[in-house]
């Protein structure tokens, strides 16, 4: 699987669903994810209810290779 920013959000769900249920992709590779939504926005240490992409959550339960490539000088977001 392949997820760049918003789109890592989808991809960890996906990595953390079919890991859940015995069976898991042959890897992951992330390109500036992020931790949530809302983390984007705001300092929060834990996931707000309704956050649409809690990948921070998602992580423990993903079983396959991860790659994740993120540059130090992003000022987009």
């Amino acid at each position: 699987l392949y997820g760049r920013s918003l789109g890592s959000g989808p991809s960890c769900y996906l990595a953390s669903k079919t890991a859940r249920e015995g069976q898991s992709v042959a890897g992951v590779i992330l390109q500036s994810p992020l931790l949530s939504a809302y983390r984007v926005a705001f300092n929060f240490r834990f996931t707000m209810v309704g956050d649409k992409f809690p990948n921070i959550d998602y992580a423990s339960h993903i079983r396959c290779p991860v790659f994740i490539v993120h540059g130090t000088q992003d000022e987009v977001v």
